[in-house]
């Protein structure tokens, strides 16, 4: 790796402040490329060419200081990476005083490269992951083939295993990121990826089912929606089927009545709901096309006391509580819903053809 200017620019306004002398970081030409006095940058510095020469640390004094130009009293030591040298530091001042100091500066800038290397490298790992997995969940076709080519290069996949893909949604995505991954990591370290999938949504990939208990008390303490849990299928494909499952099942949740903010839900559940999002449209408008379009202009109001019926197995007392309503005024609602449509809730075919002409629209 090179010590390139920005980031030595960078090592400088960490330690400027913290450091009384001056600092000159210098990349493995002896080139100064990083100062706390600028004027310095850009010239080369013989202090820290001879000591990428030597491979050790060279002290410039008074009286040496003519060997070395373009060199003031202090030390120089070198900077290593991966045990390569790829710069020096050098700390300007009496050796007596700065000799120290320059070393603790190097073990310094040595953990401040590293980190930088880690972040550059898991960044570029994050992007190919995030570039797969848009190959392999483009939402119109998909070439298998070539995704599990381009996975080989990606990710440790097994395709024999089963996978479950856990959908979270949230509205600040990027602030919840690292608090999944590290989730993920102590309790399902066997997890194949947690990254984010796009706005509003971060998926992880599990070898295994979950239980709902198991990701209550984490969804509990951060700002997630939803999680939606897709069906545990195996392979490429089935890690694509369980991705649409989940989304579509998410889809479906964000119409109802019912809050489901911060509760897990299993697209297995919504499987129904999630066929009839399918039907096609002009076949629903050829055969209900008056209910269709009184459905669409049915208030609000209604359309969720609706939805609440139903998600509560059509039970007046349940509904009621639910919706914080007296049982009279479901009824009317409910009445009101048949008026509207020309479709009676409490019949059973006109309760399912409402529900599927909602769940299709």
């Amino acid at each position: 790796m090179r010590l390139t200017k920005d980031l030595a620019k960078a090592v400088i306004r960490r330690l400027a402040d913290d450091i009384e002398f001056p600092i000159n970081i210098m990349d493995d030409s002896g080139m100064i490329v990083a100062s706390s006095d600028p004027k310095r940058v850009g010239s080369i510095h013989f202090g820290a060419k001879r000591a990428l020469e030597k491979q050790k640390e060279i002290i410039v004094t008074e009286e040496n200081n003519d060997e070395y130009a373009n060199s003031k009293p202090g030390a120089n030591v070198p900077i290593v990476l991966h045990d390569e040298i790829i710069g020096v530091v050098g700390i300007t001042g009496n050796p007596s005083r700065t000799t120290l100091i320059a070393n603790v500066v190097k073990a310094t800038v040595e953990i401040l490269i590293e980190q930088n290397l880690n972040e550059r490298q898991y960044f570029y790992q994050e992007q190919r992951l995030q570039n797969w997995l848009s190959h392999l969940l483009h939402p119109s076709t998909v070439d298998i083939e070539e995704v599990r080519e381009e996975s080989k290069q990606v990710i440790n996949f097994d395709e024999d295993q089963s996978y479950q893909i856990l959908l979270f949604v949230c509205e600040h995505e990027n602030l919840v990121i690292d608090e999944v991954k590290h989730f993920m990591t102590k309790y399902f370290p066997s997890h194949l990826f947690a990254t984010i999938a796009q706005k509003h949504e971060i998926i992880v990939a599990l070898p295994m089912q979950i239980k709902e208990e198991q990701l209550d008390p984490f969804i509990n303490s951060l700002a997630i929606q939803q999680v939606i849990i897709g069906d545990f299928r195996s392979g490429l494909k089935g890690i694509r089927q369980s991705y649409f499952t989940a989304k579509k099942t998410s889809e479906i949740k964000q119409q109802s009545a019912i809050n489901t903010k911060g509760k897990v839900i299993f697209s297995e559940n919504h499987r129904l709901e999630i066929l009839i999002s399918y039907l096609d449209y002009e076949s629903i408008d050829l055969l209900y096309p008056y209910e269709d379009r009184q459905l669409t202009d049915l208030s609000p109001i209604y359309l969720n006391t609706f939805l609440a019926y139903v998600e509560n197995n059509l039970q007046i007392n349940r509904t009621s509580k639910m919706l914080h309503i007296h049982r009279n005024t479901l009824n009317y609602r409910l009445e009101m819903v048949k008026k509207k449509t020309g479709l009676d809730p409490r019949n059973t075919k006109d309760l399912m053809t409402l529900w599927m002409l909602i769940h299709q629209n």
